[in-house]
């Protein structure tokens, strides 16, 4: 008998199945998969935050059902002046920040130029009268904010809190609309059950609609490239427009022209039909994003299974392979640190449509170390 040809072969097969007998240790397992949805996928989207591994999307199609990068469908208008009052508004997300400051908030907005705000809310609204109050004695329009990526599973937090701002507002007189920023993009399997999603997001949209009933204005944060998905045979952008009373876009751009082509779309439509349109700022630190995507076999080529659950054993950044990759920098998005925020903030779009300017946010405004 040849031995030395079963040692080669003893080897060979030994070498092959390396990562089926090797127990790797839990340090070297750090990037969980989900082999659900792997299998329901055709590739994955691996993002990388500033040289580290954030997180991981799953795609259905060879390519995307949208692109959150470039911009493909165009609906154009011609150029004409607003018809609204241009208002400068601002996001407060942290309500900490403000309880107890009023005063002091109140007059750092004033300075600011900023007449509308757009407040996260909780179910104590008690506790926000007296910057409600404030706010409306100095002519600051004040809208309650809310909404979370898994409201468009079971909405039902958000519908009670519409409910309980309806409430409270019968008394005091003091809210001048509610805003929803839902983002159900930000759910792992958003991008795989796409129609399902957009249909559930929908039909919130409509309930609470229905439920404010033109007793308070309605308003709804959109991305810009919302109007690269289809629902009813129309862009999913211009369908919240006709339903809504406003809308802001999420415009995150620090180049005015990239700013107008990205919310092009959307000024237009809302011209059209003569809906109020915002233009969402980001102002806010953000980091550098890397997106690496790869085919669902090559993830497949390059898992373990451990204690039932599936691990990366690589990742693009030691060996992983990719068919496209995708930087997002961060002085490309936000206007931190960048004092053209302020020329952008006097500008005037030359549309119907346009109701002025968002900053998001409040939090980033402190951080500010430049003026006006």
């Amino acid at each position: 008998m040849d031995y030395k040809f079963i040692l080669i072969f003893l080897l060979i097969l030994l070498t092959s199945c390396t990562t089926i007998f090797y127990k790797y240790k839990p340090e070297e397992l750090k990037v969980e998969i989900d082999y659900n949805l792997l299998n329901q996928s055709d590739y994955v989207d691996i993002v990388y935050v500033n040289g580290k591994f954030s997180y991981i999307s799953y795609f259905k199609n060879k390519e995307k059902q949208y692109d959150q990068y470039t911009h493909n469908y165009t609906y154009n208008c011609t150029d004409e002046n607003p018809i609204y009052q241009p208002k400068l508004g601002i996001w407060i997300w942290d309500f900490n920040k403000i309880l107890g400051k009023e005063n002091e908030v109140i007059k750092k907005l004033k300075n600011f130029n900023i007449n509308k705000i757009y407040l996260q809310i909780d179910d104590d609204l008690v506790k926000f009268l007296p910057f409600f109050n404030l706010a409306k004695e100095v002519g600051i329009e004040v809208f309650a904010l809310d909404g979370r990526p898994q409201d468009v599973n079971n909405p039902s937090l958000l519908i009670s809190r519409v409910q309980r701002i309806l409430n409270f507002n019968a008394e005091c007189r003091c809210i001048s609309g509610f805003q929803i920023d839902v983002e159900p993009y930000l759910i792992k399997d958003f991008n795989i059950n796409l129609e399902s999603y957009t249909k559930k997001y929908v039909d919130m949209v409509r309930e609470i609609k229905t439920i404010l009933n033109k007793k308070m204005l309605f308003s709804i944060v959109v991305p810009f490239w919302f109007d690269e998905i289809q629902y009813d045979n129309k862009p999913l952008s211009f369908y919240i427009i006709d339903i809504a009373d406003e809308v802001v876009v999420m415009s995150y751009r620090t180049n005015l022209s990239e700013i107008l082509e990205i919310s092009n779309n959307e000024l237009c439509y809302a011209s059209k039909i003569q809906k109020p349109l915002y233009l969402g700022l980001e102002i806010n630190p953000l980091p550098l994003e890397e997106h690496y995507l790869i085919h669902k076999d090559e993830i497949k080529r390059n898992i373990v299974i451990q204690e039932n659950k599936a691990f990366l054993i690589r990742l693009p950044h030691n060996g992983l392979k990719d068919f496209g990759t995708n930087k997002v920098l961060p002085e490309k998005i936000t206007f931190y640190q960048n004092r053209k925020l302020w020329d952008i903030l006097k500008r005037t779009i030359k549309k119907k449509s346009f109701a002025g300017w968002v900053i998001h946010s409040f939090e980033g405004l402190l951080e500010i170390n430049h003026d006006k």
